[in-house]
């Protein structure tokens, strides 16, 4: 989209298939650990797919399906020729939750500023990959810390304000409706909700 972007740095928790893929050219789906930075919990990334059509087959759609035939009984691994390219955009890192609090911690002292596990995450990638890293860099955030007040309690800092739209939140009552593993019936129930 013309962003000038030299390198995207992918951070990544305990969880870390992105990172086995561009260090290693493996992504192969393994159990999900639990972390303190939840929302990296994963075993399969969502958009992953999305990447290898567009930036690395080059919008071939039969040989991205190819790479997605067995998988996850089988990993990924590209061809070398093709997985360099990742040389060209990408660097990795991987941190675990130890390094998660203490980013966590280090910030709030430095700068009187609390962020969230998952802004850790990514705070204590770019500086293990400061020396690979040109221009300015910038870590895009999305979770307020409130929301994660656990993990905001074990670096030993009190949260001290909740905004008013997250503690609303947490005064309202939990529904939850069980379904058969069935898309008609969740589409049925979205529809007549809606």
């Amino acid at each position: 989209m013309g962003l000038p972007l030299n390198k995207i740095v992918v951070s990544v928790n305990e969880n870390d298939i992105l990172n086995r893929f561009f260090i290693n050219n493996d992504y192969s789906k393994q159990t999900v650990q639990e972390t303190i930075s939840p929302s990296m919990d994963i075993s399969v990334a969502s958009n992953f797919e999305r990447l290898i059509y567009d930036f690395y087959c080059d919008r071939d759609a039969k040989i991205c399906n190819d790479f997605y035939a067995n998988f996850p009984l089988d990993s990924i691994n590209l061809p070398n020729n093709m997985w360099a390219k990742s040389t060209e955009l990408f660097l990795s890192y991987a941190v675990n939750d130890l390094q998660t609090i203490k980013a966590i911690q280090e910030v709030y002292e430095s700068h009187n500023y609390l962020i969230d596990p998952h802004t850790a995450v990514a705070s204590v990638a770019v500086d293990n990959l400061s020396k690979q890293l040109k221009n300015s860099t910038l870590i895009l955030s999305t979770a307020h810390p409130a929301k994660f007040p656990d993990s905001i309690a074990e670096a030993g800092i009190a949260i001290k304000e909740i905004p008013k739209r997250l503690s609303d939140v947490y005064d309202k009552e939990e529904i939850f409706y069980e379904f058969l593993a069935d898309k008609n019936a969740i589409f049925n129930f979205i529809a007549s909700n809606n």
